[in-house]
């Protein structure tokens, strides 16, 4: 048995996408209950012996694939008006709109399928076809880019990253003197500490090799 949110496999009763059961049903036998399921062509074919876990899934996996199906339904469809003048050399495609650039990213299978049209009505040769605009989300450049599989990129700032980016800081250090430092604690100013880094070494707190003259070692 394999059920997944694309097919019902039920060997060796059926085995086929949701997109071809229009339902299911369970119905009780002399010997025993089973489960009919009813296709897109009007044939039925009843499944026996299903136990409960696997029955409870089936069930399950279907209300899940009804409820996609009209969630997409329910999507709001943009109304693109195409008043478009043959482009020289090229069919009657969308062009560039910058007052669409923020429209919606159009659902990813209408996408695909326009843009696969696209493709087969465009010449062979696209060198010199309009490119999209960069950051533009027009119809258009969204599907010319899903025609030449680009994807926009967003530029980057690279910052130099230090090691002492990477520290979270507990004291603040201050430099008072040659080899003389006063640690302060970030969270808490009141404690603050003076570390001599001479001979000998020392600080304030009376440990010897203690935080604070860790921090300032590193620093």
């Amino acid at each position: 048995m394999k059920v997944t949110d694309k097919i019902l496999s039920l060997p060796p009763y059926i085995s086929t996408a949701w997109k071809n059961i229009v339902s299911l049903q369970m119905e009780s036998r002399p010997f025993g209950h089973v489960l009919i399921i009813e296709l897109t062509t009007g044939n039925k074919v009843e499944v026996p012996n299903l136990d409960g876990p696997a029955i409870q899934k089936i069930f399950t996996t279907h209300a899940e694939v009804l409820e996609h199906e009209e969630s997409l339904k329910k999507i709001p469809q943009q109304n693109f008006s195409f008043p478009i003048p043959m482009m020289e050399g090229f069919p009657p495609i969308l062009q560039h709109n910058p007052e669409q650039a923020n429209t919606p990213p159009l659902p990813k299978e209408m996408l695909e399928k326009i843009a696969a049209m696209t493709k087969s009505l465009l010449p062979e040769d696209l060198s010199n076809m309009p490119k999209a605009e960069p950051h533009c989300h027009c119809p258009y450049c969204q599907i010319i880019g899903a025609v030449f599989g680009t994807e926009e990129t967003i530029p980057s700032i690279e910052e130099e990253v230090t090691d002492a980016d990477l520290t979270f800081r507990t004291w603040d250090i201050e430099q008072k003197g040659e080899k003389l430092f006063t640690v302060t604690n970030l969270l808490d100013t009141k404690e603050h500490y003076n570390v001599f880094l001479g001979e000998p070494i020392g600080c304030t707190c009376g440990h010897k090799n203690c935080e604070h003259i860790q921090a300032v070692l590193r620093t």
